[in-house]
């Protein structure tokens, strides 16, 4: 799998200073080429994902996996009101280049957005001015988005987005839109059935679930840099 950076924190396309300097929105088209200046990329906004949304993305494991998870997870266990699918999509038709994300503000501090772009894949040739059309409008959506939004967010004008592939975040440092970021870390995929055998366990020991009550002991006693970033950003505002 490709290096991928487990949170970013992204300036989002927000004309609102009073927390930190932030570049007002793109106009995206203006940084291309004339021909490429055409470029029409709409934003589709949905409260859940179409059948053809989950195809596309299946299409394009194992590169599209954290965002196919998040979505299937959003079909079959609870979501928000706040929960928005955004895609460069119709529920027609598949696209050769397309940009899916699942936004969801109320669930800040923590992850907000998970995203795909067809450009990660590298097995798929790419429109690489569109594919960066698409990243980019797509965040001037999700700003639209952070205006309408009622409740208080701990980290205004800040989107924290889990898994992002690399080549996109080269994109948005390219566009000055990089607040903060984590180390970089790589993913592994394991085939089931290739796993080696498990080991005896020594006297006194067992193999058990892990209860929600473990998870507080668990987190105190590792050293999770994406927590600590969280706490971070959330005593800075």
């Amino acid at each position: 799998m490709p290096s991928s950076i487990p949170a970013i924190l992204l300036p989002a396309p927000t004309t609102r200073t009073s927390f930190y300097k932030v570049p007002k929105p793109i106009n995206p088209t203006a940084r291309h080429s004339a021909s490429s200046a055409k470029m029409s990329t709409i934003i589709k906004d949905n409260a859940t994902p179409s059948e053809l949304l989950l195809k596309a993305l299946s299409q394009h494991l194992p590169y599209s996996l954290p965002t196919l998870r998040r979505l299937q997870v959003m079909k079959t266990g609870p979501q928000t009101s706040d929960s928005h699918v955004l895609s460069t999509f119709d529920k027609e038709s598949l696209e050769i280049d397309f940009l899916v994300a699942f936004l969801d503000f109320s669930q800040g501090p923590q992850t907000e957005m998970w995203m795909y772009s067809s450009i990660e894949n590298p097995a798929t040739p790419c429109n690489e001015a569109l594919c960066e059309d698409q990243v980019l409008k797509l965040l001037e959506r999700v700003a639209e988005i952070e205006r309408e939004y009622k409740a208080k967010r701990e980290t205004p004008g800040i989107l924290l987005i889990g898994t992002l592939y690399d080549r996109i975040f080269q994109l948005l440092e390219k566009h000055s839109m990089v607040k903060m970021k984590t180390q970089q870390h790589f993913k592994f995929i394991f085939k089931v059935q290739d796993l080696p055998a498990g080991r005896q366990l020594p006297d006194g020991f067992s193999w058990s679930s892990i209860r929600a009550s473990d998870i507080p002991l668990v987190l105190s006693r590792t050293v999770i840099p994406y927590k600590e970033l969280v706490n971070f950003l959330s005593n800075s505002w």
